[in-house]
């Protein structure tokens, strides 16, 4: 009995020697397969990379174009250089760079010493003459009166013709006297305007509303309407209307025909290079430069601000005239690119070497290309074949065009 036990127990270890044999091929073929899968995987994904052509999605056109570029600057068309109409030495300066001034606003005052001192002489001497005056009227009134009761007696008495002419005369004489300082009061009067516009000369007035952007001279020194030496100043301070600047530019010849009063322009400052400022074409000056070939062309912002300064450098892109049909917004890609599954547009972008899958929103449809008017921004390199071999995050090479 045990013998017999003994002997299926031997059989039974037999039999597991035996299946074991049997599986270790089996595992080996599966571990092969299942490490050359992985390895196909891993060329798939890491080394193998399918080449597909792209093609950049740019805007479409949403607006005018820009016909001609031009390089200019700021300028105005109001700005002076202040001065004095007489010499004199600056006693009192008012200003200073960047103040703004009004029409009439007191600049500097001159020392006025001397006109002063001719002014008062002026209107002292006006002062006599009609003091004199006085005098004279009172009696050319006693004349006249003389006169009239000489008249009545000279029909009386015998020597009443002697009498009659020295009355006469001494009216006739203060009459002309009192015509004679009437006279001399109007040149008074003339005199003291002249010495009064003198005395106004001596204070520098803003000739008009604007902002100081320079100033040339300082309290002790001379102005003079002429340089005389190299120690007289002529011009007191620089003012700029803000509201009369506008840009100036230079068009060659040859790109006159692209200009046209009314033209709308996009001027940039060379110091806000992202600010687009809105413009037009004001007037084409009518003449030539014959030794530059170019031509002046004046252009007006529409609005002002404050960041505009004389003289600036400014770049002007003259704009093609608005068309009548309106142009709608959106990003252009090839028709090839388009993929539909189901109810979804995509498109496969490449990024960093990898595809992407981008969701789509189709506008409309433009001849060989699509208008796309959600999920592309435009820039974006967009695949245009080879789209069956891509997948999500796939590495893949882009053909040279």
């Amino acid at each position: 009995m045990n013998s017999t036990k003994n002997l299926l127990s031997d059989l039974r270890i037999e039999g597991k020697v035996r299946r074991t044999k049997r599986s270790s091929p089996i595992r080996l073929v599966l571990v092969l397969f299942l490490v050359g899968a992985g390895a196909l995987v891993w060329w798939r994904t890491q080394i193998w990379a399918p080449e597909v052509r792209t093609v950049i999605a740019t805007a479409s056109d949403t607006g005018p174009k820009v016909v001609l570029n031009a390089s200019g600057y700021i300028v105005a068309r109001r700005a002076a250089s202040c001065g004095s109409k007489a010499t004199g030495l600056v006693a009192h300066l008012l200003i200073e760079e960047g103040m703004r001034v009004k029409a009439g606003d007191v600049l500097a005052r001159l020392d006025d010493s001397d006109t002063l001192a001719s002014l008062n002489l002026a209107k002292a001497q006006l002062d006599a003459a009609r003091s004199a005056i006085e005098q004279i009227k009172v009696q050319s009134d006693l004349a006249d009166k003389n006169l009239v009761r000489e008249t009545l007696l000279s029909k009386t008495r015998v020597d009443a013709d002697n009498t009659f002419d020295g009355v006469k005369a001494a009216a006739d004489g203060f009459r002309a006297q009192l015509k004679l300082q009437e006279a001399q009061i109007g040149a008074a009067e003339r005199q003291v305007a002249v010495m009064q516009a003198s005395e106004d000369d001596m204070t520098i007035r803003a000739p008009f509303s604007g902002v100081v952007t320079s100033k040339n001279a300082q309290p002790g020194e001379m102005i003079s309407p002429f340089a005389t030496t190299g120690q007289t100043r002529t011009a007191l301070c620089t003012i700029v209307d803000p509201d009369s600047l506008e840009i100036e530019v230079e068009v060659n010849e040859a790109h006159l025909n692209k200009v046209t009063p009314g033209q709308p322009v996009i001027a940039t400052l060379d110091a806000y290079p992202d600010w687009p400022i809105q413009a037009k074409v004001f007037t084409i000056i009518p003449t030539a430069d014959r030794d530059k070939g170019t031509v002046k062309v004046r252009i007006k912002f529409k609005t002002g601000d404050p960041r505009f300064l004389n003289q600036m450098e400014v770049r002007a892109a003259f704009m093609e005239p608005p068309q009548n049909t309106p142009r709608r917004p959106g990003i252009l890609v090839p028709r090839l690119a388009l993929q539909d599954k189901g109810p979804d547009q995509f498109v496969w972008t490449v990024k960093d070497g990898h595809a992407h899958r981008q969701t789509i929103t189709v506008a409309d449809y433009v001849g060989d290309q699509v208008l796309v008017s959600s999920g592309l921004k435009g820039g974006e390199a967009v695949v245009v074949d080879n789209q069956a071999d891509l997948s999500e995050g796939a590495r893949i090479k882009q053909a040279k065009l």
